[in-house]
């Protein structure tokens, strides 16, 4: 589990394939269960695109990590992301509910924490021994997927009937372990106690605040309303997607892996964009917030990151473009709403290749501001260290110029009509309307 964690880093050689432009994504995942397990590198290409070099550069990134080991400060680093998600998970009912199941059924512990001190007392030296066993490049199954059209239509016919199958042919009623029977007897529905703090910071921005204790973790959840469809200039379609992807590339501060880093020195999840989040454990609550704030609001967009997702998200808008699911929800968007509604823009490999930094850098300035966001705090945390804490990073961000539009126009009632997608590699069928608003 380390291991593979470690190799699927975003500090790691595997996801600096698609990083550096060498790949649409790259990493590693794998399971591993009580007497068998598996692993695997991936990384997706572009139609057209060289795949045996591609299996060449990943074979050798595998054979690097054997040959040199992974760093202690990676597995370290590793490790303390994988306590804290252990954490996160505690916030979800299905979370926690399959965090019990793996460990009961699947792992053979007595408790979901029993995993979090295993993981605790793995080693560099456990992970790279397990390394040398079992990464090996002569003996590993190379699979290369490509699609292909066939020339004929081939109708989806839904999931598979019959074939393989893991459940037991004779099941029997089990008693319930003393703790589910001490949990659910007798059942009892908690009281509500959610009451948020709602203020609004002097440079407009809606902070929210809700104290929990269900676990050890604080969440900072925003949004910043926008529309790219209204506010995305004309023939700089893509600007908004290109930007969310470049956020990654960490802040003016803090480099993509020195980002990165500061991340994995608290444990901590974060996200960027006009939807952005960060999870942390209550101690690191301000770095985390620190950090999140220095990516939102001055992120790094450096030029040469900026060609190479440049380069990724054309190749990967070309093969959207001629997927059946995206055409016939193109010609639906078109029967329901009139020709020249925003609506009906699109990105294409033509706007997204004749874009600059410089539209990049202009877009966020314009669509990201404080008069449009809200803050949604949720946690082991008080209002008012919340505040004081979201105050301290958030406060010197200042609008300039008026408020975008960032509300679609009403559409009049479309008329019933019936649209033939032709498409020579699946049969796809939509149907459906979409209520006029006016």
């Amino acid at each position: 589990m380390v291991l593979a964690d470690a190799l699927d880093s975003r500090r790691g050689e595997l996801y600096a394939l698609a990083a550096e432009g060498k790949a649409l994504s790259g990493g590693f995942d794998g399971t591993a269960l009580p007497v068998a397990g598996f692993g695997y590198a991936n990384a997706a290409f572009p139609r057209g695109q060289d795949s045996a070099a591609l299996v060449t550069q990943m074979k050798a990134i595998i054979a690097g990590y054997v040959d040199k080991g992974v760093s202690a400060d990676l597995v370290e680093a590793t490790k303390r992301r994988e306590v804290a998600e252990a954490e996160f998970r505690r916030n979800s009912i299905a979370g926690l509910a399959a965090e019990w199941s793996q460990a009961l059924s699947v792992q053979g512990r007595t408790s979901i924490d029993d995993d979090i001190e295993a993981i605790k007392k793995v080693t560099v030296a456990d992970v790279n021994r397990v390394a040398k066993k079992y990464l090996i490049n002569d003996s590993a199954v190379t699979v290369i997927m490509t699609p292909h059209e066939s020339g004929e239509a081939v109708a989806s016919e839904g999931p598979r009937s019959g074939g393989e199958s893991f459940a037991p042919k004779q099941t029997k009623a089990v008693p319930l372990p003393a703790w589910a029977k001490k949990a659910l007897s007798p059942l009892a529905v908690p009281t509500s106690t959610v009451n948020p703090s709602v203020t609004v910071l002097p440079n407009g921005l809606r902070l929210i605040i809700q104290p929990e204790t269900i676990s050890d973790t604080v969440g900072v959840y925003g949004r910043v309303k926008n529309r790219a469809e209204l506010q995305v200039p004309a023939g700089k379609e893509g600007a908004d997607q290109i930007l969310n992807d470049l956020f990654a590339y960490g802040s003016t501060k803090l480099d993509r892996i020195a980002f990165q880093e500061a991340l994995d020195e608290i444990g901590a999840n974060a996200q960027a964009g006009t939807s952005f989040s960060l999870e942390v454990l209550p101690d690191d609550f301000a770095r985390g917030v620190e950090l999140l704030a220095d990516n939102l609001l001055h992120p790094a967009l450096p030029e040469a990151a900026f060609k190479a997702v440049q380069q990724r998200t054309a190749q990967a808008v070309a093969g959207q473009l001629q997927s059946p699911v995206y055409r016939s929800g193109r010609t639906f968007l078109k029967a329901i709403y009139p020709e020249k509604d925003p609506t009906l823009r699109e990105a294409t490999p033509d706007t997204i290749g004749a874009l600059t930094l410089e539209d990049v850098r202009s877009y966020h300035e314009k669509a990201f501001r404080p008069d449009l966001t809200t803050i949604v705090v949720i946690g082991k945390v008080t209002p008012e260290h919340a505040r004081a804490v979201i105050e301290k990073y958030f406060a010197s961000w200042q609008a300039t110029g008026p408020k975008p539009e960032t509300d679609l126009p009403p559409v009049p009632r479309n008329k019933a009509s019936v649209t033939v997608v032709p498409d020579r590699s699946r049969v796809h069928r939509r149907a459906g309307s979409e209520p006029s608003s006016g």
